[in-house]
């Protein structure tokens, strides 16, 4: 089974999306997310950056597009804003996000602004 997931991080750790996703990947190999660490036993047995949520942001904001009919180049991480903290919420608001910096999980009913400015990164993990 595929589940959506996302990882945050300070804006100063990638200067931009492609980046962003680089870092993600780093602390989710680096936190055991696949074996041991913070996630004690793994909680993926593997995972990918956007697969098959990638574009999601661009859908957020323009629901006329199709997932299998995306612009050639898609941003699988996003800087947070009022905006796009509103639109996850409508999505869905029970998603799981790992707060790297505060190395706490929490849902995405529970951002709020002082997340703002902070890189959110798609993760489709399967388990």
């Amino acid at each position: 089974m595929h589940s959506l997931y996302f990882v945050m991080f300070e804006k100063e750790r990638a200067t931009s999306a492609g980046i962003a996703g680089w870092v993600a990947d780093t602390i989710l190999i680096d936190e055991g997310f696949c074996n041991q660490g913070y996630f004690g036993a793994g909680r993926s047995d593997r995972y990918e950056i956007g697969w098959r949520w990638k574009g999601l942001f661009e859908k957020l904001f323009n629901p006329d597009i199709s997932f299998h009919n995306l612009p050639p180049i898609t941003e699988n991480a996003i800087l947070i804003t009022d905006a796009v903290r509103l639109k996850l919420n409508e999505f869905r608001p029970d998603v799981e996000i790992f707060d790297a910096d505060e190395y706490i999980e929490f849902n995405v009913s529970d951002l709020s602004s002082k997340h703002n400015n902070k890189w959110f990164v798609i993760i489709d993990y399967h388990h």
